[in-house]
């Protein structure tokens, strides 16, 4: 960095320089709500390729009919969304509440997926606790009540709806009660892990990058090339720090 000759003569050295340029940092980086969506972007894309292999595995190994055409065009409909909210998170401004509505409305997918697979017997139903945790780190505490709201009142309607419709009125059981208790606990082991492992994941990397954003880094070096000259001459600084007599001019 260097000190033009007219910020010399106009009276301002090297802490004038530095103010100008460390004003323009903040400006260029993103607003928070654009980064806590890109982080839910990339939840969103990890949940659908969970969703996927877990219902492939599903099909293919164990005894469980599950509605195959419903499940997908449910994904789709989830891939269609997230790939609009990357698009809103790169050239839009986000909001507190535009975060809450979108998990909100994460919530209420979750709510549907865990219907069409087993309504409250299903193991992931834990996951509503990931969305919970990320509420309580990336929103203030009035948005992560309301979300916790939300999270009791979809498991609540998974409960209704059975008391309504029969307990897992969209999957059909094929298999002998001792391997379907043996099949629920590994699916209850692997909720548990799934949801924990999110949890640690994405609150440790969204605590990370919300600490790096609130910490005032100090940099130890400025790199400062001053020359004293007469008012009438003026010399145009080199990045190589090299000074040539026969490149300095009159005014």
């Amino acid at each position: 960095m260097s000190v033009s000759t007219a910020q010399m003569a106009a009276g301002r050295g090297p802490e004038a320089a530095l103010s100008t340029t460390s004003s323009r940092g903040p400006a260029s980086q993103p607003d928070h709500g654009n980064v806590n969506l890109t982080w839910l972007v990339q939840l969103h894309w990890a949940a659908i390729v969970g969703q996927v292999v877990v219902i492939a595995a599903a099909t293919a190994w164990s005894g469980v009919t599950l509605p195959l055409p419903a499940l997908a065009l449910l994904i789709a409909f989830e891939i269609a969304v997230n790939l609009g909210l990357a698009m809103w998170a790169r050239r839009g401004r986000v909001t507190e509440r535009g975060i809450a509505a979108v998990m909100g409305a994460d919530m209420v997918v979750l709510t549907v997926l865990l219907d069409l697979t087993g309504g409250v017997s299903n193991p992931f139903a834990a996951l509503y606790l990931v969305y919970v945790a990320l509420a309580a780190v990336l929103l203030p505490s009035r948005w992560a009540w309301a979300l916790a709201g939300v999270s009791m009142a979809g498991f609540a309607a998974l409960y209704l709806n059975e008391r309504a419709f029969g307990r897992a009125h969209h999957v059909t059981l094929e298999m002998r009660l001792d391997q379907l208790a043996d099949e629920y606990a590994r699916t209850v082991w692997l909720g548990f892990s799934v949801a924990s492992a999110s949890i640690v994941f994405f609150v440790r990397r969204i605590s990370s990058a919300l600490a790096a954003r609130e910490i005032a880094f100090i940099p130890l070096h400025y790199q400062v090339v001053t020359w004293a000259m007469k008012s009438n001459l003026s010399y145009a600084a080199r990045t190589d720090e090299f000074t040539f007599a026969h490149h300095f001019k009159p005014q």
